[in-house]
């Protein structure tokens, strides 16, 4: 049996959701963002078309090369592969 940290550290690791780049994520996956590795700039943009931490939205195209097409609320953003790179989701 384990020490009192080793069992909060396998407790936190099997229930906690991992987060992935928007990047990497299939078409027709709907996620929910987690949050932003970007300037205030970018995260102010990005805000003003609809992606806030918590919003859920739907990737309609991800072909592993170029943009990224999403929709959020029934308006599809197109999104350049670096720009997706920095936004951290979750399934």
């Amino acid at each position: 049996m384990g020490t009192p940290k080793d069992m909060i550290t396998k407790t936190n690791s099997q229930t906690a959701e991992v987060d992935q780049e928007l990047s990497s994520i299939q078409a027709g996956q709907q996620v929910k963002l987690v949050r932003i590795h970007a300037g205030l700039a970018l995260k102010e943009r990005l805000a003003a078309m609809g992606l806030i931490p918590q919003g859920v939205f739907r990737v309609i195209r991800n072909d592993g090369r170029g943009q990224v097409i999403i929709e959020i609320k029934g308006t599809r953003i197109i999104l350049g592969r670096g720009m997706s790179g920095k936004i951290r989701v979750k399934i």
